[in-house]
């Protein structure tokens, strides 16, 4: 990963990507 403070919006983004694939996952498995 680079500097936060240059990706922020980057991370972000990558966070709530990261955070739908976790749900998707919950839900597949549920």
């Amino acid at each position: 990963m680079q500097a936060s403070t240059e990706s922020t919006p980057t991370a972000g983004h990558s966070g709530t990507i990261f955070v739908a694939i976790e749900l998707s996952q919950r839900s597949w498995l549920a």
